[in-house]
């Protein structure tokens, strides 16, 4: 038995026939019920992943192409220059697969987005010329 892709945590699948045998003979239904473990880079909220990346100043100023962990493996993000830390990149169809609702045994209609929220770190402990270079800019 496959678990289908997009259940949910706390859902249940029910295998019809697989059971114990009740008195008369026949066999009952089996009830799986799934526990979803977390994952610490992705955070899933209805069928939409959310993931954040840290970038250093100059991939914020100046742009970027960077790798980013889905769950279907690496991805590239482009990042555009002047990017400001909180902003929010949607990965369109990156997310879990939507599955019908109560109906665990079809196929999946399509799929969430994922959303990337980026942090842009701001350098400590800047010698003076690293100073004097951010002042001339």
């Amino acid at each position: 038995m496959q678990i289908p892709a997009g259940i949910s945590d706390g859902q249940s699948i029910k295998l019809a026939g697989k059971g114990e045998a009740g008195g008369k003979g026949q066999t009952g239904d089996l009830y799986l019920h799934i526990r979803v473990r977390p994952n610490k880079e992705l955070a899933r909220r209805g069928d939409d992943i959310y993931s954040q990346v840290n970038l250093n100043l100059k991939q914020a100023i100046l742009g970027d192409k960077i790798k980013i962990n889905t769950v279907d493996g690496l991805v590239s993000l482009k990042i555009p220059a002047g990017t400001q830390s909180g902003t929010q990149f949607k990965l369109r169809g990156k997310g879990v697969p939507h599955l019908p609702a109560g109906r665990q045994g079809l196929r999946s209609t399509g799929r969430g987005d994922q959303l990337v929220t980026v942090t842009v770190e701001i350098p400590k402990n800047l010698s003076r010329e690293k100073k004097k270079l951010i002042e001339q800019l």
